[in-house]
């Protein structure tokens, strides 16, 4: 067989150019695929990169959002259904409404982390939060208030907005916020009787606490004791009138009716806002006798005091039996002071003052040769000169508070109508009602059958006018 060489290494040639060709091709498919590659690389760590800025910014964003606020402030309300805490900012002048959770920081004044269900309503704060969500995220009770506890001496000067405590008066704040048993109460609704809890921040005060509230004493079956004094505790020393109300501050106390030697004692608890009866029916009063003693005193205009009491002598005086210390002065005359003893219904004594005709400094005249003394009846009295000084430990009992008489004015108590309406305890009448005008800081109670009794401070200012009082409808009574 015979080949052509030409023609196969021409068919050679031909195969080994395509070969050459497809490499080639390849190798720039292989390149444009490398440079796809990296194109898609470069691009995707760009659009990281891109897209981790937009979050860095997004989260700058979220930061200023979240930014916290600080506010000095006292808290006014817990929700604790809600969640939420209602506080008054003493710098700016607002409320705000936050929400907390388990992760809300709570600490009270010593540092001690507590419960919000332990943080009290009038406290005051610091809070953290954020203002964007409302969201509470730490709050404080903080030791840049101060703090007076148990204050039982006080007034209040609402007219100007002042309170005084132990001598020291206090701004009010125009906003101060007053709270019993954890619900806002107005400035009026406070009592002398009362027991507080006061903070403030220098001399202004923010928040006051109703820390021991008050209740009522009614006596009942107590007309012996009428014109004598009822002593509760060592809180409150007052007349005994006719359909009085008594108010004390809650608690347990033993209370005193007294009148011309008779005591009765009971003991009883004072509940807030309620009022607590006290029946005399089963204190079995032993009557003392009595004897009416016509005073006969010449000259007449003289003032008569028995047993260190002024007394009207222009019609007999009755006395219980027994000794009593009698004393005579007008002036110009020599004293008389001497020994009384009542033993019999009725007796008369005559008193004759002598004329002081020598100066104090060489007087010799003793009362008892100037000063005569006659007994009508049996009975003696005698005179002496001779004076006994007495050292007694006081006992700290209250005193009633004195209070200047405006004659020519009244105090009206309008409404609500139909209510008993008491001043420091006496019956006034049924409101609307007007009385004489007593000058000073005075408790009005109103009182209604079916009604919760309710008490209000009250300044009465001396101004020369009538003033008047309209007082909120009283609430059901749920007892």
């Amino acid at each position: 067989m015979v080949y052509n060489t030409d023609i196969m290494k021409y068919e050679v040639e031909d195969k080994l150019n395509d070969s050459r060709e497809k490499k080639t091709l390849v190798s720039i498919l292989i390149g444009f695929a490398i440079i796809l590659v990296i194109a898609v690389t470069v691009a995707a760590k760009t659009g990281s990169k891109q897209t981790g800025t937009g979050t860095t910014a997004q989260a700058e964003v979220e930061v200023n959002k979240d930014t916290k606020n600080k506010s000095l402030a006292v808290v006014k309300k817990i929700d604790k259904e809600e969640n939420q805490i209602t506080i008054y900012d003493v710098d700016t002048k607002l409320e705000h409404i936050l929400n907390y959770n388990g992760g809300t920081e709570v600490i009270d004044r010593y540092g001690k982390d507590i419960m919000m269900d332990e943080m009290q309503v009038g406290e005051m704060v610091l809070a953290s939060y954020v203002e964007s969500s409302s969201s509470l995220k730490k709050i404080i009770a903080t030791t840049k208030a101060w703090e007076s506890t148990k204050i039982t001496k006080f007034s209040i000067d609402s007219q100007n907005n002042i309170i005084t405590i132990a001598n020291k008066s206090y701004k009010l704040d125009d906003k101060v916020f007053i709270s019993s048993n954890g619900q806002p109460i107005n400035l009026m609704d406070l009592n002398a009787k009362d027991q507080l809890t006061i903070k403030g921040i220098d001399k202004t005060v923010y928040s006051i606490i109703v820390t021991k509230g008050h209740g009522y004493i009614r006596l009942k079956n107590y007309d012996a004791f009428v014109g004598g004094n009822i002593e509760v505790g060592y809180d409150v020393l007052m007349p005994i009138s006719k359909d009085m109300l008594v108010v004390a501050r809650e608690g347990e106390y033993k209370v005193l009716l007294e009148k011309d030697g008779m005591q009765a004692i009971k003991h009883v608890n004072i509940i807030r806002d309620q009022e607590t009866i006290i029946d005399m029916s089963d204190y079995k009063i032993e009557e003392k006798e009595k004897g009416k003693v016509t005073f006969k005193i010449s000259p007449d205009g003289a003032d008569l005091v028995i047993d260190g009491k002024e007394v009207d002598y222009s019609d007999p005086v009755e006395l219980l039996y027994g000794e009593h210390t009698v004393e005579v002065t007008l002036t110009g005359y020599l004293p008389y002071s001497g020994k009384l003893t009542v033993s019999e219904s009725k007796q008369s004594i005559k008193i004759k003052l002598e004329e002081d005709t020598q100066s104090d400094a060489d007087a010799t005249a003793t009362p008892e040769a100037s000063t005569s003394a006659e007994n009508d009846s049996t009975n003696s009295s005698t005179s002496t000169n001779t004076s006994t000084t007495t050292d007694a430990t006081a006992t700290p009992t209250a005193t009633a508070t004195v209070s200047k008489t405006d004659y020519s004015h009244k105090i009206t108590v309008t409404t609500p109508e139909g209510a008993e309406v008491y001043l420091n305890g006496t019956y006034k009448g049924v409101a609307p009602v007007s009385m004489v005008k007593e000058i000073g800081n005075h408790t009005v109670s109103l009182r209604k059958s079916g009604y919760t009794t309710k008490s209000y401070m009250v300044q009465v200012s001396d101004d020369n006018k009538d003033v008047s009082f309209t007082f909120p409808d009283l609430e059901t009574s749920t007892n």
